[in-house]
């Protein structure tokens, strides 16, 4: 029972672990998106004006952009993360020890 019990806190632990890594995938990709997006309109209308360095800005920026979804990603799902420990821990001295758990919040 106890084994079974330990292999789906693994499994528990394995799945939210590849949807936090999903998520942050989906986070960093809709800002590459997004940014490339903007940035294509940007490019359009500045090859108007110069037509030689517009390509050469946007292919700068561009490369750019990718660290930038990265960053972003991993930025706001470490924040999930922290919360969420956060609350379990504070949870669980609450549960065990609630005056211990009240005097450390103070």
């Amino acid at each position: 029972m106890i084994g079974g019990l330990y292999l789906a806190a693994i499994l528990l632990h394995a799945g939210l672990k590849y949807a936090l890594i999903v998520y942050q995938g989906w986070v960093g990709e809709s800002v590459v998106k997004t940014a490339r997006d903007q940035l294509a309109l940007v490019a359009t209308q500045r090859s108007a004006q110069e037509h030689a360095r517009s390509g050469q800005t946007a292919s700068i920026i561009g490369n750019e952009i990718d660290y930038v979804g990265v960053f972003v990603g991993t930025s706001i799902s470490e924040c999930v993360v922290n919360v969420t420990m956060m609350i379990s821990v504070v949870s669980y001295m609450i549960y065990m020890q609630p005056v211990i758990a009240l005097v450390s919040g103070v």
